[in-house]
């Protein structure tokens, strides 16, 4: 039964890390080849900069999904780096892609990105103040 505890979480944060890689990788493609035809260079560079933050929190998914014992404080990281990612990186899409397609609903999500941005510095202020806890198998040899 302990492994059934632990799988579902590790396929849900394993699930999350390719859905973000992917969808990081196809967005800096298209910034590099597509993008510049139809975008001014900063709205580019704040493209970049969002694909940037959601491909590190990918590769850091990607490492806790294959965490041997996940905890209390595993999970909550997860959640806020996935809850953070999505806040910050898809509001800066959504409201770069505004300008050129005038969605009405998107302008109230300027607030959105910084609170994707604290939620983000939070999972990793938790990383350090759980270090102890979150201790991989082969640490403990």
């Amino acid at each position: 039964t302990g492994v059934q505890t632990c799988a579902l979480p590790i396929i849900s944060y394993l699930r999350w890390a390719g859905i973000f890689g992917t969808i990081a990788i196809i967005i800096l493609a298209m910034s590099s080849h597509l993008l510049p035809k139809y975008f001014a260079l900063e709205q580019i560079a704040s493209i970049n900069t969002a694909a940037y933050i959601q491909l590190i929190h990918a590769v850091v998914l990607l490492a806790l999904g294959f965490h041997t014992y996940p905890t209390k404080y595993l999970r909550i990281i997860a959640k806020l780096m996935s809850i953070g990612v999505c806040c910050f990186s898809f509001s800066i899409y959504l409201l770069v892609f505004n300008t050129i397609s005038d969605i009405s609903f998107v302008h109230f999500l300027w607030p959105i990105t910084p609170i994707g941005g604290i939620l983000l510095i939070l999972s990793w202020a938790m990383i350090i103040i759980n270090a102890k806890n979150l201790s991989f198998k082969a640490d403990k040899k």
